[in-house]
């Protein structure tokens, strides 16, 4: 992953709060199920991995990382922020639509109004 996406994945997590908690049964398949789902549908997740030590939350957050697919963007503390692109979705962002001229051309949004 190239230190620009990463940089502005880092940015785009910082307001996200987390999506999936471990639970007291550590990681189990329903989780792992659940953080795919979350993932495919967001992409960019929080998880809070509730473990006592600091080596014990380390290796619950790479066991998630390698049963998902994901690329590990950040990890302080209890919370991890995840990222796997869903080939599925648009990268680019939603589509802006055409806007519609007077006279029957259309203009896109990028282009200002005094045309």
């Amino acid at each position: 992953m190239k230190p620009e996406l990463k940089k502005f994945l880092k940015a785009r997590a910082h307001a996200l709060n987390p999506v999936v908690i471990t639970g007291q049964n550590g990681i189990t398949p329903a989780l792992l199920t659940e953080i795919g789902i979350a993932l495919d549908h967001h992409e960019l997740i929080k998880i809070r991995v509730n473990a006592v030590d600091r080596v014990e939350r380390r290796e619950m957050i790479e066991e998630i990382v390698q049963a998902t697919g994901a690329d590990l963007i950040q990890s302080i503390g209890h919370i991890a922020a995840i990222y796997r692109q869903n080939p599925e979705k648009q990268t680019g962002g939603a589509k802006k639509a055409a806007l519609p001229l007077a006279d029957g051309r259309i203009r896109s949004r990028a282009r200002p109004f005094n045309e």
